[in-house]
């Protein structure tokens, strides 16, 4: 899935989209950060990418001349310019891609996480457990939630596994057990934390 090209640099990471909303993160800091670059190859078939970040949205509009700063100033969100290794963000994509991103491999492989909702991604080209990542913090973190497949899966770490299943079955969610290079993920954090993956 992933291969090296020299060291540091790795050719690519393949991410893949469905149709309609994807929630992904990349794993390697990505050779030019902006968003038109990042998404080039499949820029035109974007409706739009938003990213949490200081508790507000930040979105990009290919399809608008000013990539949707008017918009997002009307809204009161600020305009998306940049995506950069361990950040998570949507995609809302017209059609099914995998899209190569090549970069450079991140050597602080740390997650900060800081009070009430963070919105990231893994730091690492391996997928990761749930139960591993959040380890030793698992009473700081109400939540972890991750959109696959048109439906969520969700992890409950201060309520535990029983109370999990129960509140994903009742929803009709999954329960959330690992994530995957390429995935983005929702934390909900109770504290400042930091997780290594």
């Amino acid at each position: 899935m992933f291969q090296s090209a020299g060291e540091g640099y790795v050719e690519g990471g393949n991410i893949s989209f469905s149709s309609g909303w994807n929630l992904l993160g990349l794993v390697y800091e990505p050779d030019e950060s902006k968003v038109e670059s990042v998404l080039s190859d499949i820029i035109s078939d974007v409706v739009s990418v938003w990213k949490w970040t200081d508790n507000t949205w930040a979105v990009y509009l290919p399809a608008f001349e000013d990539g949707g700063k008017a918009y997002a100033d009307a809204k009161g969100f600020i305009l998306l310019n940049k995506i950069g290794g361990g950040e998570g963000f949507w995609v809302n994509a017209m059609n099914e891609y995998t899209l190569n991103i090549g970069g450079t491999v991140l050597t602080d492989k740390s997650i900060p996480i800081k009070p009430g909702w963070n919105l990231v991604g893994l730091k690492t080209d391996q997928t990761i457990s749930v139960v591993k990542l959040i380890e030793g913090n698992e009473d700081k973190i109400m939540s972890l939630w991750k959109w696959k497949d048109n439906t969520w899966a969700v992890y409950l770490p201060v309520y535990g596994q029983d109370t999990t299943e129960q509140y994903a079955q009742s929803k009709g969610f999954e329960v959330l057990t690992k994530i995957n290079p390429g995935e983005g993920f929702w934390i909900n954090a109770k504290e400042s934390i930091e997780l290594k993956d």
